[in-house]
């Protein structure tokens, strides 16, 4: 076999690279360039650093500066988040009255009440207070105790003593029914005055009155009813004394 033999034509085509071979080559050297670039990393001339140590040093005390301003931030913010709830502003409000005069506005301590909420509440607590019977006189009156002021409750215990309905009541074996015979009306509200003449802003009270029928029943089923109206006095109470924040200070029948 001649190791030299020459090369035919056909075999010297096949072995020039083709055109698509040339452009697949062309195509890989343009990507190899590309990324080469790419991810080289640009490597810090060496005569541009004149002394090493001392870009070492200046380069310390800078990163310290900056570290040392992030700590003094990272502190502001701290201090500025804890002390947010106290330097909260303080608004003060004032009312107005008629005469334009500020006066300044003070909150409630006890629940606000419409009127309507004060009528319907007077409603309910005539009908349950003038509702007993000689068996149940002692307990449906205490129960009653929650509705009243303190002065108040005293003050309709004792006319309950002075009339001796007790005693009347169980002698007699009384039943007393008490119904409205009209919707309850406010014929004043507002702020009670002191002895001074001036009104006292923490004395707001209502004054309501409703008619009622009462009606005695005997034993004997012998009834007998009677007219009249309730006039109550009704000023705000703490809500750990009355729920609704209100109380009757003072009771009346005309």
């Amino acid at each position: 076999m001649d190791c030299c033999a020459p090369m035919t034509t056909a075999t010297l085509s096949s072995a020039l690279p083709t055109k698509s071979t040339k452009a697949l080559v062309a195509k890989a050297g343009f990507w190899a360039k590309t990324f080469r670039g790419f991810l080289e990393i640009d490597q810090p001339d060496k005569d541009f650093i004149l002394n090493v140590k001392v870009e070492r040093a200046r380069f310390k005390a800078a990163f310290n500066k900056v570290r040392r301003r992030a700590f003094i931030i990272l502190v502001l913010v701290i201090v500025n988040i804890g002390a947010a709830p106290f330097l909260k502003p303080i608004h003060h409000h004032m009312a107005m009255n008629t005469e334009r005069k500020t006066m300044p506005m003070v909150g409630l301590l006890e629940p606000n009440q419409t009127d309507q909420a004060i009528l319907s509440w007077a409603a309910t607590g005539i009908t349950e207070i003038m509702t007993f019977g000689f068996g149940d006189f002692d307990s449906r009156i205490l129960a009653q105790r929650s509705r009243f002021t303190k002065d108040g409750w005293t003050s309709f215990v004792d006319a309950l003593l002075r009339q001796n309905l007790r005693e009347g009541f169980k002698m007699r074996q009384l039943v007393l029914t008490t119904v409205p015979t009209d919707s309850p009306v406010i014929v004043a509200k507002g702020f009670a005055k002191n002895k001074e003449g001036l009104e006292d802003e923490e004395s707001y009270r209502w004054i309501v009155e409703m008619p009622i029928i009462m009606t005695y029943l005997t034993n004997n089923n012998v009834s007998s009813a009677r007219k009249g109206i309730v006039r109550l006095t009704i000023v705000r109470v703490p809500s750990k004394d009355n729920i609704a924040g209100i109380g009757i200070k003072t009771w009346q029948i005309i």
